[in-house]
C-alpha cells in the first residue's frame, strides 16, 4: 500500500479535505458492488493517512475505461478544474482510464489545477518530486495489459467457437441451447450451442420461393405479421420490417455453415469507440444438422438478392452516412420523453418524436406529440443566454467553445472546399479528354458509358462544391471571440443549426431537457412544451426554463392581453377592446370564452398539462385511443 510522506493539508484552512474517489466497471458482467468495494478500498486508505474532516465526493459507472467521454469522469474533471478541490484518489489508474494517453493527460490535468492525485496500486503521489517517473512507469504497466487480455479474448472465443461455443444472438429458427442439452449430442456434434428449430424451415422456404417469384422485402414483411409468425428472439421490435429478412437470407447459417468474425472491431483510440468493417475471411465450419435450406438454394436466393441490390441507384449516399447515430443538431439526442424517458428520435429534417411511439413497438408509449427541432431552439436558447449572462464563468465557457467551433468548422472548411475544387478540376479535365476521344470514335460504346459515369461523378462533386461554400459563407457570421460574445443569441442559434459538437456541449452542461404535452382548455389538441432544468450555482435553486414549443392560435395567444385590458378598463366593451389590441372581432370573442374558461378552472396556465394518457387527442393514431379504451374496460373488468 502507498504510504505518502507528504501530509494532506486542505486548501480552505480549517476546513475539511476535499477529496473526490473515482471507481469503475468494464462491462455488465461485472457487479456495481465492485465499485463500492473499490471506494471502500480507498477509504481505508484515507483513514490512514489523514485523521482530520474529510468531505467525499464518490464517483462510479459501468463503462470501458477506453471510452473518452464518460458521464462522471467529464464530471469529475470539472469539478478538478474549479480548483476547489484538495485530492483525486483512485485505487489505480485504470479506475479513470484504460488509455495510457488519457491516464498521462488526466494526471497533469489534476497538477494543472493544483489538485493532488493519488493512484494507491501505482504508488503514484503527484506530491512526490518523482511523480512524473512513476506515472510514465505506471503508464506502460497499464499499457502492457491490453494487447495481452486482447489476444487471450481471441485465443478463448476461437477456441470456444471451433468447439460449439460462441453463441450470441441466434436469428429466427434457431435456439441456443443449455450446456447439458449439448453435453447429449442430440441435436448435433457434442457442445454444439445452438439447434435449428425444425418448424420455421416450412416458414423460411415459403420465404424464399416468395423472394423468388417477385416479391418485395415488405410484401414478405407484411405477410409474416398477418401470420402471426414471431420475429427472432433478439430483434428490438417484436414485428418483422424489411431489414429483418434481409439480415436473415443474408446468413450463412441457413445452410448449415456457421460464421465466426463476420465483422472487425479496430479501436479508434481519440474517442475510446470502436470502428467496425465486414471482415471478408470470417471463420466458418459446417453443420449439417443447423440447414434450413440446400446450398444451392441458398445461393439462389443471394443471386436474386443481388441482382436487387444492383438494381438500386446508388448515385445518391444518404446525408447522414458516415456520420455515427449520437452525433446530432440540438436538439437531437437530448430532448427526453417525460413519460417513458427515452430520447426523442428525428423523423422528418425538423421533427422530433418520442422512439417508443412508433405503432407496432414493444415499449409502446401514448406521448405521440411532434416537436419541431427549430420551434425549441428559437424558444429557449434566447432564455438560455438570459441566463448565461446572470454566471460569468460558465458564459465564459460557453462563448471559447463557440468560438473555437467556429474557428474549427471554418479551417475544416477551407481545407474541404481546395480538395473539391481540385476534385471538380479533374473530373473536367477526364470529361474533356473522353469527349475529344468520343469525337474520333463516335461509335465506341464504351467512351460513351465512362463519359456518363464521369458526368455523374462531376455532377455530385459539383453539388458538393456549392454546399461546402454555403456552409463556409455561414459560419463566417462571427469571426472572432469579441464578436461572438457580441452577438451571442445569433451565434448560438446559428451553431444549435449547424455544429455537431456544440450540440453536445449544451447536452452534457445541461442534460435535464424535457417534452410535457399540453393541451388547449376547449380542444383535445395536444401540444408540446419543454422543460430545461439548469443547475445551480453559488448555493441557489436550480432554474427551470420553459417554452411552448408551438404557435398558438391567435385567441390564446393574446388572452393576456385580454385579461389586461379588462382589468385596467372594466367598462370597456368587446368592440373597444378589438379596436385597443387591433384584433379581429372573432379573437376577442374567443379570448373572452377562454378567459372565463381559465376562471372557472382557477388556473393561471393558458394550458392543462397532460400526465396520463389522454382519451381524446386530435391528430394522434386512433389505434392508440382505442388501446387506452380497452386498457380502462380490462381494468374496470379486473377491479
Amino acid at each position: 500500500m502507498l504510504k505518502t510522506n507528504e501530509p494532506l493539508e486542505p486548501k480552505e484552512p480549517g476546513g475539511p479535505l476535499r477529496v473526490i474517489i473515482i471507481g469503475r466497471i468494464s462491462t455488465e458482467h461485472q457487479s456495481l458492488e465492485n465499485i463500492d468495494a473499490s471506494h471502500e478500498y480507498v477509504k481505508k486508505h484515507l483513514n490512514e493517512i489523514y485523521g482530520g474532516e474529510m468531505l467525499l465526493k464518490c464517483l462510479g459507472e459501468r463503462g470501458s475505461g477506453m471510452l473518452k467521454n464518460r458521464t462522471t469522469i467529464r464530471e469529475a474533471e470539472d469539478l478538478i478544474e474549479t480548483g476547489t478541490w484538495d485530492l483525486v484518489i483512485v485505487e489505480d489508474l485504470a479506475r479513470a482510464y484504460r488509455n495510457t494517453q488519457y491516464q498521462i493527460g488526466f494526471v497533469q490535468h489534476c497538477v494543472d489545477n493544483d489538485t493532488r492525485l493519488i493512484s494507491i496500486g501505482d504508488a503514484l503521489d503527484t506530491a512526490d518530486p518523482n511523480w512524473q517517473a512513476i506515472l510514465h512507469v505506471a503508464a506502460v504497466r497499464h499499457g502492457m495489459y491490453i494487447p495481452d487480455t486482447q489476444r487471450r479474448v481471441r485465443r478463448t472465443a476461437s477456441h470456444s467457437f471451433n468447439n460449439g461455443g460462441m453463441v450470441l444472438k441466434v436469428p429466427f429458427g434457431y435456439r441456443k441451447l443449455s450446456r447439458e442439452e449439448a453435453a447429449t449430442g442430440t441435436y448435433g456434434p457434442v457442445g454444439l450451442r445452438i439447434a435449428k428449430i425444425p418448424e420455421a424451415t416450412p416458414v423460411i422456404q415459403e420465404i424464399r420461393q416468395r423472394l423468388l417469384r417477385g416479391d418485395s422485402y415488405s410484401a414478405i414483411a407484411r405477410w409474416l405479421n398477418e401470420e402471426g409468425v414471431p420475429v427472432g428472439k433478439y430483434v428490438q421490435r417484436k414485428t418483422w420490417l424489411n431489414k429483418n429478412i434481409v439480415d436473415l437470407l443474408r446468413r450463412s447459417l441457413l445452410k448449415g455453415v456457421r460464421q465466426f468474425g463476420r465483422t472487425k472491431s479496430q479501436l479508434v483510440f481519440k474517442t475510446g469507440k470502436h470502428k467496425r468493417s465486414l471482415n471478408e475471411m470470417p471463420e466458418e465450419k459446417f453443420y449439417p444438422e443447423l440447414a434450413h435450406m440446400t446450398p444451392a438454394e441458398l445461393d439462389e436466393v443471394w443471386a436474386e438478392m443481388d441482382a436487387r441490390d444492383h438494381r438500386k441507384d446508388h448515385s445518391c449516399a444518404h446525408r447522414r452516412k458516415g456520420v455515427p447515430r449520437r452525433e446530432s443538431f440540438w436538439p437531437g439526442q437530448h430532448l427526453k420523453c417525460f413519460n417513458c424517458g427515452e430520447e426523442l428520435y428525428w423523423i422528418k429534417p425538423d421533427k422530433l418524436r418520442c422512439r417508443h411511439s412508433v405503432a407496432g413497438s414493444d415499449h409502446a408509449c401514448w406521448v405521440q406529440t411532434f416537436v419541431s427541432a427549430e420551434m425549441v431552439r428559437l424558444k429557449l436558447l434566447p432564455q438560455l443566454v438570459a441566463y448565461l449572462r446572470c454566471h460569468p464563468d460558465l458564459l465564459k465557457l460557453v462563448i471559447d467553445t463557440a468560438w473555437e467551433e467556429y474557428r474549427r468548422t471554418s479551417e475544416h472548411g477551407q481545407r474541404k472546399l481546395h480538395d473539391l475544387e481540385h476534385q471538380v478540376a479533374d473530373l473536367d479535365a477526364q470529361s474533356k479528354r473522353i469527349t475529344a476521344a468520343i469525337a474520333k470514335r463516335p461509335d465506341s460504346e464504351s467512351l460513351l458509358n465512362q463519359l456518363d459515369v464521369i458526368d455523374q461523378e462531376l455532377k455530385r462533386a459539383r453539388q458538393g462544391l456549392e454546399q461546402e461554400r454555403q456552409q463556409l459563407h455561414a459560419t463566417r457570421i462571427a469571426l472572432s471571440r469579441d464578436e461572438v460574445e457580441q452577438r451571442l443569441d445569433e451565434t448560438i442559434l446559428d451553431l444549435s443549426r449547424h455544429s455537431m459538437q456544440f450540440g453536445k456541449l449544451l447536452s452534457r452542461t445541461f442534460p435535464k431537457l424535457i417534452l410535457t404535452p399540453v393541451q388547449a382548455l376547449d380542444s383535445a389538441q395536444i401540444h408540446p412544451r419543454i422543460h430545461w432544468e439548469l443547475p445551480s450555482y453559488s448555493g441557489s435553486e436550480p432554474v427551470i426554463l420553459v417554452a411552448d414549443a408551438f404557435e398558438e392560435s391567435l385567441p390564446i395567444k393574446h388572452v393576456f392581453d385580454f385579461q389586461r385590458c379588462r382589468n385596467e378598463h372594466p367598462d370597456w366593451t368587446l368592440r373597444m377592446i378589438q379596436q385597443h389590441l387591433n384584433l379581429g372581432i372573432g379573437t376577442i370573442k374567443r379570448a373572452c370564452h377562454y378567459t372565463k374558461l381559465m376562471n372557472e378552472l382557477g388556473t393561471a396556465d393558458k394550458y392543462r398539462v397532460v400526465t396520463e394518457r389522454p382519451t381524446k387527442a386530435s391528430r394522434w393514431r386512433k389505434e392508440s385511443i382505442a388501446d387506452s379504451d380497452s386498457v380502462d374496460n380490462e381494468s374496470s373488468d379486473v377491479a
